[in-house]
């Protein structure tokens, strides 16, 4: 996360060279993460563990009974007694997501749940669904998607995928690969998007894609002018409206590839 931070701070710097950007408040480590717990306390809802399912999970532990094994896992049997709690609750089914597989899953199928879970979701008349991943959460709640955004879409909000590129420190690793200490410019062309893949939630689609971008780059300042052209290459999640069609956001998980052209 400091590597990151120190980034952001370089690619403002950089990017400062190029364009007159208002000051910018880059906060440091405890904030990131105090801002990140109150994020996530925001979105979820965390279970709270009473004392007789603590006591359950302690008694589970000590019978070796899944999730626990070998004398250990009250913490996972706590974890799997507070998801039945919640299916017994809300009488709808719960979705369980845990890598977990040696404790949770099933050893004949790793995307089950172990049969003595299961039986324990008999037992209370609930079901829980399992996933070992969060791309298994997805596939079930939402539609598998054919749509690609296309080239002219993310074209036509160029402001914000080059903001998202920034982001990932990308004239930092320009200044350095290409420029040294030298200022630079550049423009970029959105040349090439191939879908990964894509969810429907209601009318939003989600779109894990690979983009390409050809990127002009020209030093800046005194001296003879320098101009090298270069293939971007980068991996991003970009959200759109399936009625509409027009990208509302674009977040650049990273850049795989910067080569001149």
């Amino acid at each position: 996360m400091a590597e990151a931070i120190q980034k952001l701070q370089e690619a403002f710097n950089q990017a400062s060279k190029l364009m007159e950007l208002e000051p910018i408040y880059i906060p440091d480590l405890s904030e990131i993460a105090s801002s990140w717990r109150d994020e996530l306390e925001a979105a979820f809802e965390v279970i709270p563990l009473g004392g007789v399912q603590a006591v359950a999970a302690l008694k589970r532990e000590a019978a070796r009974r899944r999730p626990a094994r070998d004398g250990k896992g009250a913490r996972d049997s706590a974890i799997w007694l507070s998801a039945l709690e919640v299916a017994v609750a809300n009488g709808a089914p719960v979705h369980f997501v845990s890598d977990n597989r040696a404790d949770f899953a099933d050893t004949a199928n790793a995307n089950l749940l172990h049969p003595d879970l299961l039986e324990d979701c008999k037992a209370r008349g609930v079901e829980v669904i399992y996933h070992r991943n969060l791309d298994s959460l997805l596939d079930k709640l939402s539609s598998k998607s054919q749509n690609t955004p296309s080239i002219g879409s993310v074209s036509a909000v160029k402001n914000m995928f080059l903001e998202a590129l920034f982001e990932t420190g990308l004239p930092h690793r320009i200044s350095e690969e290409f420029y040294g200490s030298a200022g630079f410019s550049l423009d970029a062309e959105v040349k090439d998007v191939k879908k990964i893949k894509s969810y429907q939630v209601d009318d939003a689609i989600l779109s894990l894609v690979d983009i390409d971008v050809e990127v002009d780059t020209e030093s800046t300042g005194d001296g003879d002018v320098k101009e090298i052209p270069l293939l971007v290459g980068c991996r991003a999640w970009v959200q759109s409206s399936h009625s509409a069609g027009a990208i509302s956001s674009i977040d650049v998980e990273e850049v795989s590839s910067v080569t001149v052209r």
